[in-house]
């Protein structure tokens, strides 16, 4: 069944039940939702994170949405 949520890691999680290799993503999930509920939430002044783990964070982003494509082309 379909879901609509904005928690990545959850997404990952059950994608991880039809391919087990999404696993590594799951750290990326947790970062990328807590990023997101810090922007749309905040709780107070959002947090500066520094320009190499976002560099490495988008890269990883890049990753994952490559690996989603080349699974929906199959």
């Amino acid at each position: 069944m379909l879901k609509k949520v904005h928690d990545l890691e959850l997404l990952i999680t059950e994608a991880t039940g039809f391919d087990a290799s999404f696993k590594k993503y799951l750290d990326l999930g947790r970062k990328l939702t807590a990023f997101y509920y810090e922007q749309r939430y905040p709780p107070g002044p959002i947090t500066p994170y520094p320009r190499e783990e976002v560099e490495e964070i988008l890269k990883e982003a890049e990753e994952i949405i490559n690996k989603l494509k080349e699974e929906i082309e199959r």
